[in-house]
């Protein structure tokens, strides 16, 4: 999943906040959770600025500083109003990059392809993309590239806690990201049951899946004719379609990694 780093500059007030008395930008009628932090100026990553606002003069005065962070109702409503999609990371709104030729190509395979398989099994489950936020067990709102969902759905909303799959294909600027951390996330979520993680530049699939038992396991494809099997789902996803017109580096063997790895 594609998404813009920290903020690098400051600007103007705009959004939910205005100037205050002391000249700072400072936000109105937003509930925030606030917590401890050496500045008095909270910064939220917005993709090439910063959104500052000032702490209240009895907190600035008692030498109380604090952080103001979004909770995930009022993050959901000021999405509402944005033209870009937006990540909620530890309170804060992080925008995502707009994606690559071959990140978007090895997204709609993967997509089409597990659509087309729940569809033809008759399954009641449905592929969507990352227009839907995931909501982790942390308080932060995921955007993966694609997750299944099942019944019952809720059509009104903008996000899920219950994905059945995940599904996110790398960038460089969010590699660590996620392998790393939003791994961690997803494994936390009861309801998942399968993540594939796919680098767009070279055959290469992750995949972890839980056991009946709930253990997660681990597997990485590195051939073209390997088939990536989610019984749980009645799903078989062969390596070459998530591939499918993308210029890739191959590899000459499939390697298969089995382990023990509790969330």
């Amino acid at each position: 999943m594609a998404e813009s780093g920290a903020a690098a500059h400051d600007f103007a007030c705009s959004g939910p906040v205005r100037h205050s008395d002391s000249g700072a930008c400072q936000r109105f009628d937003t509930p925030f959770t606030r917590l401890p932090r050496a500045s008095n100026v909270a910064r939220a990553r917005v993709p090439g600025l910063v959104l500052r606002w000032s702490l209240t003069a009895s907190e600035a005065g008692m030498g109380n500083k604090a952080i103001r962070r979004m909770t995930i109702e009022a993050f959901l409503a000021w999405q509402a109003s944005q033209s870009e999609r937006y990540e909620l990371v530890d309170g804060e709104p992080v925008a995502m990059a707009g994606a690559k030729p071959r990140h978007d190509r090895v997204t709609g395979n993967a997509f089409s392809e597990i659509r087309r398989q729940l569809r033809s099994v008759g399954s009641p489950c449905d592929a969507f993309t990352a227009d839907i936020g995931i909501r982790t067990t942390v308080g932060n709102v995921r955007r993966p590239d694609l997750s299944v969902l099942c019944p019952p759905f809720d059509e009104e909303s903008t996000t899920a806690d219950a994905p059945r799959l995940i599904v996110e294909v790398l960038s460089e600027s969010t590699e660590r990201v996620d392998r790393l951390i939003k791994l961690d996330e997803y494994k936390a979520i009861d309801a998942l049951d399968c993540i594939v993680v796919i680098d767009p530049t070279r055959v290469d699939v992750g995949f972890w899946f839980r056991d009946a038992g709930r253990v997660w396991h681990s597997a990485n494809f590195q051939e073209m004719e390997a088939a990536i099997d989610m019984p749980a789902l009645g799903l078989s996803v062969t390596v070459s379609s998530l591939y499918e017109r993308v210029q890739v580096t191959p590899h000459s063997r499939l390697r298969l990694v089995w382990e023990d790895d509790p969330a």
